[in-house]
């Protein structure tokens, strides 16, 4: 069982200290968000409407910050390394990462719809397959997740534009800028287009902020490395305790001021944490993180992130919508994903890359 986890734990790739662990955390956030309320799990409807803490929408913002976080550390090694950024080198790694387990689940759930097992509206598969679900509010739950995919599919398609276009420097100013406007823009729509409530939180121009908050920690790491007072925070007790806020506040409901001001507070709080962990490894939250059971759920979990919609569905009537059943056919479904689709299509993207280094060298 210890080498299968092993095997599992040691797929992720490029290693940043404890970022697994946190991919890890991020995904036990969504699935409690949706376990709640599901069939024989302990925490049932009636708990869930007196004690809702909005996990689901905490575990998406923290993969939020952790992707703006590791594709702007990516960006600048390459950019410190080669003196550039090469777009079509990072759009191939990001094909080979995210279309084919993506596809092959779209393709389950088309069939499952072909033959009447499920009932999901067409425009939902439109949107999904285009990456444009996070701009509609009206969506069917078993593509419902997939809006935030579409976000960070539009993060990659913009982020890497902007920083090999704008230079480091130009770019982090761009990404301070969307952090300040973000949470302007959303109190703006609230009150000036109440009808487009439902998209706010899901439309990148409202939940671009935590996506650009793990961009600015990137690229403040060397002055944040400087600020002696700051690496102290990161030591001490009281980071359990902006872990614990971040709990409380990001549970507040969904008014104006949480629009303005808390989900920024969240946002910052993620990322403050974030360097924490993957700064300070050895301390007790970085040494949980970084057990390999924990890292291979941290491995997993894009694809688990992916299959978990299908079995824990609270309003389902399958038997595989019954508590442990869901949750442990989401996790069989997600090993065969890494297995059988990730790992083979991680191979053949290393390949591809080969056989392009070898004929721009040739």
């Amino acid at each position: 069982m210890n080498s299968f986890i092993e095997k599992i734990a040691g797929g992720g790739g490029r290693k940043i200290p404890s970022l697994d662990g946190l991919r890890a955390l991020s995904i036990a956030l969504v699935l409690i968000g949706h376990l709640a309320g599901t069939r024989n799990f302990p925490l049932g409807s009636a708990a869930l409407g007196a004690f809702d803490l909005n996990f689901g929408n905490l575990g998406v913002r923290v993969f939020f910050v952790i992707s703006g976080f590791l594709i702007t550390s990516l960006l600048m090694d390459e950019l410190s390394k080669t003196g550039t950024i090469s777009l079509k080198q990072f759009y191939l790694r990001r094909t080979f990462r995210i279309f084919p387990p993506f596809y092959v689940f779209l393709a389950a759930i088309l069939l499952l719809a072909l033959t009447g097992i499920l009932s999901v509206p067409w425009k939902d598969f439109v949107t999904a397959a285009t990456y444009t679900m996070n701009f509609i509010g009206d969506r069917g739950w078993s593509l419902g997740h997939l809006w935030s995919l579409a976000v960070e599919e539009q993060f990659y398609l913009l982020w890497p534009f902007v920083l090999a276009s704008l230079g480091l420097r130009s770019a982090m100013r761009a990404a301070a800028f969307v952090v300040v406007v973000s949470p302007l823009v959303r109190i703006g729509l609230a009150y000036a287009m109440p009808s487009q409530l439902n998209t706010i939180g899901n439309s990148f121009y409202t939940i671009a902020d935590p996506l650009a908050v793990g961009c600015l920690l990137a690229g403040s790491g060397r002055r944040l490395t400087a600020n002696l007072r700051y690496q102290e925070f990161l030591r001490s007790p009281w980071i359990h305790a902006l872990g614990a806020s971040i709990i409380v506040v990001n549970a507040l409901p969904w008014t104006k001021l949480n629009f303005l001001i808390f989900q920024s507070y969240v946002n910052i709080a993620i990322a403050v944490c974030l360097d924490s962990v993957v700064r300070y490894p050895n301390t007790r939250s970085g040494y949980i993180l970084n057990l390999g059971p924990v890292r291979a759920i941290g491995v997993l979990s894009y694809s688990l992130y992916l299959w978990q919609q299908l079995f824990v569905d609270r309003n389902g009537t399958f038997w595989w919508n019954t508590f442990p059943a869901n949750l442990v056919l989401a996790i069989a479904a997600a090993i065969v994903s890494f297995f059988f689709v990730e790992r083979p299509t991680l191979a053949l993207r290393k390949r591809v890359e080969s056989h392009i280094r070898n004929s721009e060298n040739g």
